[in-house]
């Protein structure tokens, strides 16, 4: 007669044994160092016969490509790439204001355009409780507001 390694109840058990039984797993299992269940075995043989089918898959997909083939291949690949780059940074700009930024002036040479880039400066106030004070402009607001 075999010894099972799980049994649901306690009956199922003879009871010359039920004392090397443990209860857990829903049911009652034999205590024995090492022993593991069927059914996580099944799974971890499935599991390992289908790595094993996908790698001979691998293996006969890339059965006949050569390393030396392909590294002809990654070496023309790099080759065209820079040969594209060399030929797109050779070719003349296209944009559409590099002909009229030349006709432009300077931005500095504008007598407007020194004033609004001039940093904020105190103005005196008439003021008699503004004497001896230094005006702080608001934030946003521009100093030549009035013209």
């Amino acid at each position: 007669m075999a010894i099972k390694f799980k049994a649901k109840t306690k009956e199922e058990i003879p009871a010359e044994l039920q004392a090397l039984y443990v209860e857990g797993d829903g049911g009652f299992v034999l205590d024995v160092e090492g022993a593991v269940d069927k059914t996580k075995l099944d799974e971890f043989r499935t599991n390992n016969i289908a790595l094993s089918n996908q790698l001979a898959e691998t293996k006969r997909r890339f059965e006949g490509i050569e390393s030396e083939q392909v590294r002809a291949v990654a070496a023309e690949r790099d080759a065209l790439k820079i040969s594209r780059m060399q030929s797109a940074s050779s070719a003349p700009s296209r944009s559409r204001f590099a002909s009229s930024s030349a006709s432009l002036p300077p931005a500095s040479a504008s007598p407007r355009a020194t004033q609004r880039s001039a940093p904020h400066t105190a103005r005196a106030s008439s003021h008699p409780a503004a004497a001896g004070r230094r005006s702080i402009p608001r934030h946003g607001a521009s100093e030549n507001w009035r013209d």
